[in-house]
Formats: C-alpha cells, sequence, structure tokens
C-alpha cells in the first residue's frame, strides 16, 4: 500500500512538471539615458513581465493565454499598456478575447517601427489597446490571412455601444515579400465635456503597409490617412520609411516619417528622421544609440541604452 502511495504521488508529480511545462515566463529590462535639445539628460525605464501557455484540447483545438505587466510606471514616457488576452485555436482560425493590440498598430504601423529607443518614426493614430475586444483571425490562404476585432471600450471615454469600434486587417506574407492593410473605425460620440475639450478622438483610418528583405537589408513604408469626427481635432495623412541593414552583431536604422495635418484649411507638414545603431552582445542582451531629428521645436534628442530579454 505504502509503495502504491508512492508511485501515485510520483505520477502526480511528473503529470503536474508536463502541465507547466505549458506555462512560459519572459520579460524585458530596459534601461535609457535620454538627451534633449536643451541639453538636459533624464533616464527612462521600461521593465515588463510576460506569461504565458497553451492547452491542447484535442481534435486540432488548442486554448492558449497571454499577459503582460509592467514592472512600476515606465519613468520618462508615462504608463504602458500590454496584452492580456485568453483564446482559442483551430484550423477554423483563431478567436481572442481580452485586451488585444489593435491590427492597424500591431500589423501595419509596427512596420517601420524598428528603433529599440524611445525615438522613432512610427507615430499615426489608432485604437492601441483596449479591454473588452474580442478578434478573429482567419487560418492563412496563400499567404493571406483575415483578421477583424470589435472593441466594446469603456463608457468613461465617451456614449457608445458595444463594439462601436471596430478594426479589420488584411496580411499578406509572400516569402521577402509582406503586405498589411487595416481599416479602422471608431464611432463612439463624445459626451458634452469630452467635446469641448477635442480629447475624444472617434473618426476613421486607414492604413497600408509593405515590407520586402534583401539579405542583409530590409526596406519598410507605412501611409496612413486619418479622418476624426471630433470638432477641432485636425485630420492627418503620416508616411513612414524605414531600413535596417545587419552587419554581424550590429544593426543600423534608418528612418524616416512625413506627417500631414489639415484643419479648417490650414496644412501643416513636419518631418522627422531617426538613425539609430544597435549592437548584440548576445541573443538577449544589446545596446544602442539614437538620433532623432524633428522639425518640430526642442524635439531633438541623443540617447543610448541597454537591454536584456529574458
Amino acid at each position: 500500500m505504502f509503495k502504491k502511495t508512492l508511485i501515485a504521488a510520483a505520477v502526480a508529480t511528473m503529470a503536474s512538471s508536463v502541465a507547466m511545462a505549458d506555462v512560459k515566463i519572459g520579460g524585458k529590462v530596459e534601461q535609457q539615458q535620454q538627451k534633449s535639445e536643451a541639453g538636459e539628460w533624464s533616464g527612462w525605464s521600461d521593465v515588463r513581465l510576460t506569461v504565458s501557455g497553451d492547452e491542447d484540447l484535442g481534435n486540432g483545438m488548442s486554448a492558449f493565454f497571454m499577459f503582460q505587466d509592467e514592472m512600476g510606471l515606465r519613468t520618462g514616457a508615462g504608463a504602458q499598456q500590454y496584452d492580456q488576452l485568453v483564446g482559442l485555436k483551430s484550423s477554423a482560425g483563431t478567436l481572442i478575447m481580452g485586451k488585444v493590440e489593435d491590427f492597424t498598430e500591431s500589423k501595419v504601423m509596427s512596420m517601420t517601427d524598428k528603433t529599440m529607443g524611445a525615438g522613432g518614426v512610427e507615430i499615426g493614430a489608432n485604437l492601441g489597446r483596449n479591454e473588452g475586444a474580442i478578434a478573429y483571425v482567419s487560418p492563412s490562404f496563400s499567404g493571406l490571412t483575415v483578421g477583424v476585432a470589435g472593441y466594446a471600450l469603456s463608457a468613461s471615454g465617451g456614449d457608445q455601444d458595444a463594439f462601436d469600434a471596430v478594426d479589420l486587417g488584411l496580411m499578406y506574407s509572400n516569402g521577402p515579400l509582406s503586405v498589411n492593410v487595416a481599416f479602422e473605425n471608431d464611432k463612439r460620440a463624445a459626451t458634452a465635456a469630452t467635446a469641448a475639450t477635442a480629447a475624444f478622438d472617434s473618426g476613421d483610418s486607414t492604413s497600408i503597409g509593405a515590407s520586402y528583405a534583401m539579405g542583409d537589408m530590409t526596406v519598410a513604408a507605412t501611409f496612413q490617412t486619418t479622418e476624426f469626427d471630433t470638432a477641432g481635432k485636425a485630420d492627418e495623412d503620416d508616411t513612414s520609411i524605414a531600413l535596417t541593414y545587419a552587419m554581424g552583431n550590429n544593426k543600423l536604422v534608418l528612418g524616416w516619417n512625413d506627417n500631414e495635418t489639415s484643419a479648417a484649411a490650414v496644412v501643416t507638414d513636419t518631418n522627422s528622421n531617426v538613425i539609430e545603431l544597435q549592437h548584440s552582445f548576445s541573443k538577449h542582451t544589446a545596446a544602442y544609440v539614437n538620433f532623432y531629428n524633428s522639425d518640430v521645436a526642442d524635439a531633438d534628442t541623443t540617447s543610448f541604452g541597454l537591454q536584456h530579454t529574458f
């Protein structure tokens, strides 16, 4: 009887270990020093923890989850939001629920977001991450994937019905070429308070991006046009280009952005560019130096940082 009990305990321990093998813990620790055009230095940090896992449900279906959390306030840049989701995956596609980044940001605008530091040329407008999202991503059809997401946003931002904000993504990949398109529609109605301050930015955006890899060099470009419903909010057109070139453990990133706003027949055109050199000490540890330049007064920065992922 005693031997049977020991065997049962050993089997239970092994089963528990197998279950825990599907859970992964990772994260990132990044510290940066940045010098403004005014000549002042300031610190910037990004410390996050990621927990993810999956479970085989049988019959070709699996469940998965992921949540990321910031370990304290991100100094110099304000609090950040990360994914917190649970979902199901099968041959029919993937269903996701929770706080999910929209296709506009994650699939299109991110194609030119290649810098490690805070200075970059990826601007644009998007829903970002919001609670109460439901998203579906189709299987790949000869390299084409379709995604649709609806967001039941908090009423604190205005008066709206469930899923007034939606995002449609079309993603195509064929070898070195990737082309992604996203259409975002946000029809939340502003309250009297938010309309008065023009802080509520409902509207529509169309984004398209493409990237092409040629050996050690990758070129990417994105374009987004946004029309806001909020009175007094300027419509925007954003064009970004990014080039990355790998040289062993080093990588050079060059970026350029043109931001054009139009309000009351007044057009404002702002350009920015960035140069960043990255060096990887290992698979998990890298350092960088970043030079960012903009037409905006006192917006130029010089920064360097050290990053470790685990």
